[in-house]
């Protein structure tokens, strides 16, 4: 069987979801399955990208793709639960990539 787990950052971050997934994904390829991580390039939360888009950590295939960091956070949360922010750009035209 193949698993493919995804989540936001992979590593090598550090964090307690990047350890877990990791952990978890060990114990997946020690009973024989074949597992892959794919994440987005961010190392962190500040923007910073991973350069090296493949490797393998502990025998375990970690993919990583380009993404976009989303500016003003907060004004992207209230406008997506419909809360009435002094901004009001649709968060659409606030997308960058770097």
């Amino acid at each position: 069987m193949k698993i493919l787990e995804l989540e936001y950052r992979g590593p090598p971050s550090l964090g307690g979801v990047e350890t877990l997934v990791v952990e978890i994904s060990k114990q997946f390829k020690s009973k024989g399955y074949e597992v892959e991580i794919w994440s987005t390039d961010l190392l962190d939360f500040k923007g910073e990208r991973d350069s090296q888009l493949e490797r393998v950590v502990d025998g375990i295939s970690v993919r990583k793709f380009r993404s976009f960091k989303i500016p003003r956070f907060p004004f992207f949360i209230a406008e997506v639960l419909n809360i009435q922010s002094r901004d009001t750009t649709p968060w659409r035209e606030k997308i960058t990539f770097n």
